[in-house]
């Protein structure tokens, strides 16, 4: 499931999270949705962001272009991709990337 993420329910994210930025109108941004569909069905959280509307969010998170896609531990970027991606392989090295941090720093 897709969730909309806003500036006013952003600091109520716990754990990891993708966040994809995107804009009406952006053709890259639409493959970047069914890409955070993708990872929705695989149990992960993840959250649109209209980049256009969230003025204040865009401007936290320095999004310069969309699709912008984020991963967040609680509200701190722990990961980004930007702009349009020809395949999965760049968000599954950013989500493969965190967990190994993860665990270094459980150890």
């Amino acid at each position: 499931m897709l969730h909309k993420l806003t500036a006013d329910n952003i600091e109520g994210l716990l754990g990891f999270s993708l966040v994809v930025f995107w804009q009406p109108g952006c053709e890259p941004c639409k493959a970047a949705k069914e890409i955070a569909k993708y990872f929705a069905s695989t149990g992960r959280i993840v959250y649109m962001c209209n980049a256009k509307e969230e003025h204040a969010l865009k401007k936290r998170y320095n999004i310069t272009v969309t699709p912008t896609v984020l991963l967040l531990e609680d509200t701190v970027e722990s990961g980004r991709v930007e702009g349009a991606q020809g395949s999965l392989e760049p968000y599954m090295e950013m989500l493969e990337e965190s967990v190994t941090h993860e665990q270094e720093k459980n150890s």
